[in-house]
C-alpha cells in the first residue's frame, strides 16, 4: 500500500498584454513584481514551480481575478507527496 497523497497545486504565468496597472503584485507581492517597464512578471522563484500552499494559492487566484486585462493563467496540477 502507498502513503503518497495527492496535493492540488498551481503553476502560473503572465501572458502578453499586460497593462501594467499594478494590480497583481498589489494583492500578492510575494508572487508577482514589476519588470522595469513597469509590467508584470512572476518572480524567478516561482517561475515553472508548483505553488501547494493553500493560501498562496488563494493569493494567486485573486490577483488574477483582480488583473483587467486577464493575463494571468493559472494551471492547476495534481502532485503526489511522499
Amino acid at each position: 500500500m502507498s502513503n503518497k497523497k495527492k496535493i492540488k497545486g498551481i503553476k502560473v504565468k503572465i501572458v502578453s498584454g499586460c497593462i501594467a496597472c499594478g494590480s497583481c503584485y498589489a494583492v500578492e507581492p510575494r508572487v508577482f513584481a514589476a519588470k522595469t517597464d513597469m509590467t508584470s512578471m512572476v518572480k524567478k522563484e516561482y517561475q515553472e514551480m508548483v505553488i501547494t500552499d493553500p493560501e498562496l494559492i488563494e493569493q494567486v487566484k485573486l490577483a488574477a481575478q483582480a488583473c483587467p486585462a486577464q493575463v494571468i493563467k493559472i494551471e492547476e496540477v495534481n502532485v503526489t507527496d511522499s
